[in-house]
């Protein structure tokens, strides 16, 4: 099992972890990744991840079988059939529905997003007790630290026979 032990690898995982092996897997790749921003108290890290345009459905955030912290989406728009985009022949001049009036694209980019990112946490966090939420198009995932007076709580002996 891999740990990671300092706060500068915590933040090194986020550089070095990236979509490129979710795209292996056979997966598309979005443009780029969402903005994010690290914070640190004394009592918690705290990860802000813009999501514009996803509801929390869309996303799914985890602790993977190494401990490590994996965050990801896949929003898919549908076609006016109801099929998602993707899926099928696709046309230009395929006709939408807005606000119950036919549209049809002359340029449409917003088909697919995806993301998968997975960050080693460092040792001195609460894994249990991880929580998250969305406010205006910004995940907010908080990773409580494990307080000083209770790290000796965690440390226990090993009997030899």
């Amino acid at each position: 099992m891999r740990q990671r032990s300092t706060f500068s690898d915590f933040i090194d995982s986020f550089f070095s972890n990236d979509i490129y092996p979710y795209a292996a897997a056979g997966h598309s790749l979005s443009a780029s990744k969402p903005a994010m921003n690290v914070l640190e108290t004394d009592d918690a890290y705290r990860i802000e991840l813009a999501t514009p345009g996803l509801c929390k459905e869309d996303i799914s955030i985890k602790l993977d079988e190494d401990d490590d912290l994996v965050i990801s989406f896949d929003k898919r728009e549908e076609k006016s059939d109801g099929t998602p985009e993707g899926e099928g022949a696709s046309d230009s001049t395929e006709v939408a529905v807005a606000e119950n009036k036919p549209v049809r694209y002359l340029r449409r980019e917003i088909i697919h997003q995806n993301f998968v990112q997975k960050l080693g946490l460092p040792d001195d966090v609460k894994r249990d007790s991880i929580t998250a939420s969305m406010e205006n198009g910004l995940l907010i995932v908080e990773i409580p630290k494990i307080k000083e007076e209770d790290r000796a709580k965690l440390e226990r002996s090993i009997d030899i026979k």
